[in-house]
């Protein structure tokens, strides 16, 4: 068995966040992302699942600023 440590970084400032789950699965794609942020988040929590792929950036200043103004509580990505 082998265990490593997460990988978790804060780029929001918030200390912490919570809310009802939505979760999106992807591959190095965000289109699924942004369709989803762009909609009224509801104080949520979105999951995205990547695979844990390091290869391909998923969130930018653009879709925080959705997320932001639509409502959203946080966003945590695997990927």
């Amino acid at each position: 068995m082998r265990v490593t440590e997460p990988l978790f970084r804060d780029y929001g400032g918030a200390g912490s966040f919570c809310g009802p789950i939505a979760t999106v699965r992807v591959f190095e794609d965000n289109v699924l992302v942004r369709e989803t942020l762009e909609t009224e988040g509801r104080r949520r929590v979105l999951i995205v699942d990547d695979g844990g792929s390091p290869r391909c950036a998923l969130m930018g200043e653009w879709l925080a600023r959705f997320a932001y103004e639509n409502g959203w509580a946080g966003v945590v990505i695997n990927g």
